[in-house]
């Protein structure tokens, strides 16, 4: 074996097995352990399965869970292909288990870890068919990883004879997995509840002297029974293993979400359930997902898009102050502000950027002053423009702030003048005017001098503390400072490689021309951390931390850089150390409250919810009239099933916010949780009559979707489309709302339309199955077999074990009067759909599919 592969340095064999050899390595880029899994010659020497293997490491690769060992990279030298996984530093379970050093305590945390693990991945559509005591590792702090996920698929397609299985696998296999009808969630379902039996009793639940016997054992036998005088085994723990290891599928838990609220029901101190994380590239950490349970067939077919919470959307050669005027009356005690958009006059498209990145600065510098004062706050720049807020009436509808700062840029051959105004939110009124003007080369100078006029315009009295921490960091280099605001603009533009490559260049340009220019490498590092949320290119978290580094050692006392730190190790999974460094940000800005939120968001993904908890009510502690603490909390309490706890909180925003058409929908979408969809539809008819916004109207669409009002929803899709026009999904959602509300000329265009838009989507992936099989389904609304055809045969072979996948095979065939080709896609999971679906009613009367029904039937029964 070589001592190295690429840039890993190979540093001992931690294992072998029917998958392959397991190296432990070191990165010698990201200077970390890493485990190396060298894949056996039969995978990597066979196309079919070579393929296949990279299909599963590419979904498991796109799971990100604290419970979840990642998988990092697929590589290959020499004919050699391996995957590089985070390396877990503890013990196997199986292990752990047989030491019989655990607390019962102990035990109900590894189980709601492992619980918690198994929910995220079957989220994203990752099955395990492993789950094991021997692919659980429990890490020296006590954190449990679940390992190869989405990997154990690829040990071959029968499961019962394959070389290398031993009894320890077979006996956590489901019974239908035994009998060689694939796996589903209920299988892993069936697979926990072993391992829930194991580590509470030490024992098997189902026992043989060899693999035959045990086999047997799980497809006839009931469960050994646990000892009823073992007293550390509660109740309610043996209800669940009870209810895992149904033999029948259907009489099983249906969802781990189910396991995880009976767990939760008991008070264990259960895993962050992430229940409904946003993955829309539309929207952001905050926001959340839900679709309604039972819709029409149109919908099942093709509504994806979702109901959303939405969040609530942050060397002068001279200088001269005049035209000052203040009004000096009714000046607020309380002052919430808003930093606009600052109005780039003459439309010079170099001063275009210096405008954008001068009102974000503006924003941070005066949001420093937020420690030092009382009932002051404000909105970060961000919220600002992800609301596409220009006037200070809509900072005051949405933000609920009473001052807004407006500001405009001239140049005039060598001068630049900005004219700055402290203007009444409440009333639209100016209270107060300056105008500055500085030498062009010295931009620094006119944000120095802009933001002093500022504070004096809000009556703040300046004291030296307040001095040094708002204009600490200046560049030397007056030009250094003007890449810095180019920087700045360009990464508040859409996040693509472009404008952040744009970004990264301008603050190396900075850095040069002024080395010690600590806010200059904290740019650089922001554009390096996106660069990699975007590429998912590990490499770019190096240059992050690399660049952080820098800012660090010149300048330990800001707090923005120790958030990005703080950012960076969250993104990484490496939690503790994240909330070290959001900890280190508040300790140098104890109103950082941006520090605050992550780090609840953090409890709350390690699963320590009291934490969390009480971190976001600090926010509100700091700031009982700032809207964004409510609506952080109001998400919080969504996420985690407290309905009536997210209206509270909701309500909370609206109050503070009277106006805000975003708050309304976010109370729409707590009602629709909660099951009242009457309330639901209110809300988010509400928040429309305020502001025409996008995703509030896809939220309603779905709802007029659910009560059949195809034409309303289909005037919600057009809402939609304006935003988001290459959104292939909503065009064939509103094809099939105005196809279901009888209008099929106007449908057949719009999915024509629908399938255009897919086919440039899957132009990134070509062999995304869920594409594919979607033009399939809308080429069959086109009574196009041919093509209808080719695009779902497509989407069978590289998944054909996906339930949605084959579902749309049904209803492809069906449309297309292919019977006997839809009844060989119908499997059990898929009956209740089928039936439930006015388009397939036919197929579910035919007496083929009744016999076939009572087929699949009875082999679940047995």
């Amino acid at each position: 074996m070589p001592s190295s592969y690429l840039h890993y340095d190979i540093q001992r064999k931690l294992g072998q097995g029917g998958m392959g050899i397991v190296y432990l390595a070191k990165d010698t880029r990201l200077h970390r352990n890493v485990a190396l899994k060298f894949l056996p010659p039969h995978i990597a020497k066979n196309e079919v399965e070579r393929q296949r293997f990279e299909i599963e490491a590419r979904a498991a690769a796109g799971l990100s869970h604290t419970n979840i060992a990642q998988v990092y990279a697929i590589e290959e030298v020499d004919d050699e292909l391996f995957i590089a996984l985070e390396y877990v530093d503890g013990q196997e379970l199986k292990d752990i288990i047989e030491e019989g050093t655990l607390s019962t305590d102990d035990k109900l945390e590894i189980v709601s870890q492992i619980a918690s693990g198994m929910y995220a991945a079957h989220q994203k559509g990752v099955i395990h068919r492993d789950i094991k005591t021997r692919n659980i590792m429990v890490d020296t702090s006590g954190s449990v990883k679940i390992m190869d996920f989405g990997l154990a698929r690829l040990e071959g397609t029968d499961p019962i004879t394959k070389t290398g299985t031993t009894i320890g696998t077979t006996a956590y296999m489901s019974p239908e997995q035994l009998r060689g009808r694939g796996a589903d969630v209920r299988s892993d379902i069936w697979s926990f509840g072993v391992v829930l039996y194991e580590l509470f009793s030490g024992e098997m639940p189902f026992r043989g002297l060899h693999e035959p016997a045990v086999m047997y054992s799980i497809t006839e036998d009931p469960p050994h029974p646990l000892d009823p005088e073992d007293e550390s085994v509660p109740e309610y723990i043996k209800t669940i293993i009870t209810r895992c290891l149904a033999k029948n599928p259907d009489e099983r838990y249906q969802s781990v979400a189910e396991i995880l609220a009976d767990l939760k029901s008991q008070h264990v101190n259960t895993a962050n359930l992430n229940t409904a994380t946003a993955s829309s590239a539309t929207m952001d950490s905050s926001e959340v997902h839900a679709s309604p349970s039972r819709v029409s067939p149109k919908t099942t077919k093709y509504l994806t898009a979702g109901i959303a919470v939405v969040s609530l959307l942050i060397v002068a050669f001279y200088f001269l102050l005049d035209g000052v005027s203040s009004l000096g009356e009714d000046f607020p005690d309380k002052r919430y502000l808003a930093v606009l958009p600052i109005e780039n006059i003459g439309g010079n498209p170099d001063m275009q950027a210096i405008c954008d990145g001068l009102a974000e600065t503006f924003s941070y510098r005066l949001s420093e002053l937020e420690q030092y004062e009382d009932f002051y706050w404000v909105t970060p720049a961000s919220e600002i423009r992800k609301e596409n807020v220009f006037s200070a009436s809509q900072a005051n509808r949405i933000f609920g702030v009473n001052l807004a700062i407006s500001a405009s840029i001239q140049t005039v051959q060598d001068s630049t003048r900005m004219i700055l105004e402290l203007v009444d939110a409440d009333n639209v009124r100016r209270l107060s005017t300056r105008q500055i003007t500085v030498h062009s080369d010295d931009l620094a100078m006119l944000e120095t001098n802009a933001i002093r006029e500022l504070i004096k315009m809000l009556e703040i009295d300046i004291r030296p503390k307040m001095e040094q921490a708002i204009f600490d960091d200046v560049p030397s280099d007056p030009k250094a400072y003007e890449f810095y605001l180019k920087g700045r603009a360009s990464l508040q533009k859409e996040m693509n490689l472009d404008d952040l490559n744009e970004a990264i260049d301008f603050f190396e340009q900075a850095v040069i021309l002024d080395p010690q220019f600590a806010l200059g490498y904290a740019g650089l590092g922001e554009g390096y951390w996106r660069q990699y949320e975007v590429t998912g290119d590990v490499e770019f978290v190096g240059l992050a931390e690399t660049a952080l580094n820098r800012a660090n050692s010149i300048n330990d006392q800001l707090a923005p850089v120790q958030h990005l730190y703080g950012l960076v190790k969250s993104g990484t999974g490496d939690y503790e150390e994240s909330i070290s460094y959001f900890e280190r940000s508040l300790e140098i800005d104890p109103k950082f409250t941006a520090s605050y939120r992550e780090m609840a968001n953090v409890y709350n993904e390690i699963g320590n919810t009291a934490r969390a908890l009480d971190t976001y009510q600090q926010v509100i502690e700091l700031k009982p009239d700032y809207w964004e603490g409510y609506k952080d909390l109001g998400v919080y309490h969504l996420s985690n099933g407290n309905f009536d706890g997210a209206i509270q909180n909701f309500e909370e925003v609206v109050e503070i916010t009277p106006n805000n058409s975003i708050a309304f929908s976010n109370l729409g979408i707590a009602y629709f949780y909660k099951g009242d969809n009457d309330r639901a539809r209110e809300m988010f008819e509400k928040s429309l009559e305020l502001d025409e916004n996008p995703l509030t109207a896809n939220n309603l669409a779905g709802i007029y979707f659910v009560d059949e009002m195809y034409s309303e929803a289909a005037e919600m899709y057009m809402i939609v489309l304006d935003e988001y026009p290459n959104r292939y999904d909503v065009w064939g959602n509103y094809a099939a709302a105005v196809d279901l509300n009888g209008d099929s000329l106007e449908a057949r265009d719009l999915y024509r339309t629908a399938i255009e838009k897919a086919k440039k989507q899957s132009e990134v992936n070509p062999n995304d199955p869920l594409i594919l099989a979607d033009i399939g389904a809308y080429y069959s609304d086109l009574n196009n077999v041919s093509e209808a055809r080719n695009y779902i045969n497509r989407a069978l072979e590289i998944n054909d074990q996906n339930v949605f996948i084959r579902l749309r095979a049904v209803s492809i065939y069906e449309k297309l009067n292919m019977r006997e080709m839809a009844l060989q896609w119908v499997s059990a999971e898929m009956i209740e759909d089928i039936e439930s679906q006015p388009e397939l009613q036919n197929l579910a009367e035919d007496p083929a599919f009744l016999a076939l029904k009572n087929q699949l039937v009875n082999q679940a029964n047995n």
